[in-house]
């Protein structure tokens, strides 16, 4: 709690993938708390183009159900898929900017 409203960014980048989908609304909420108000939420989601269902970690990120559960508690600023990625992640890989509501 000491840290609640503290952040002014979150860079995400293979944590989520390692959470198990069942528990990430979870993580979504607690990183909102974390950041102050207009803080930003900056990720590399991935992998996109895995089953959810599928064994992880990593764990499948089904784009638009996840965009769809930030919403609740974010303004999605940018969402496209990253032309930055390397080789082997190139179109699994989607960057995200998001600010708090």
């Amino acid at each position: 709690d000491e840290y609640y409203g503290k952040m002014d960014i979150i860079l995400e980048y293979t944590f989520f993938c390692a959470i198990n989908p069942s528990l990430r609304l979870e993580y979504i909420k607690e990183t909102s708390k974390l950041l102050k108000n207009d803080g930003l939420f900056i990720a590399l989601l991935l992998p996109i183009n895995k089953n959810i269902n599928e064994d992880g970690p990593p764990y499948g990120v089904n784009l638009s159900k996840t965009i769809k559960q930030f919403k609740k508690y974010y303004k999605v600023l940018k969402c496209e898929k990253s032309d930055l990625s390397i080789k082997p992640r190139l179109d699994n890989e989607i960057f995200v900017i998001m600010r708090k509501l």
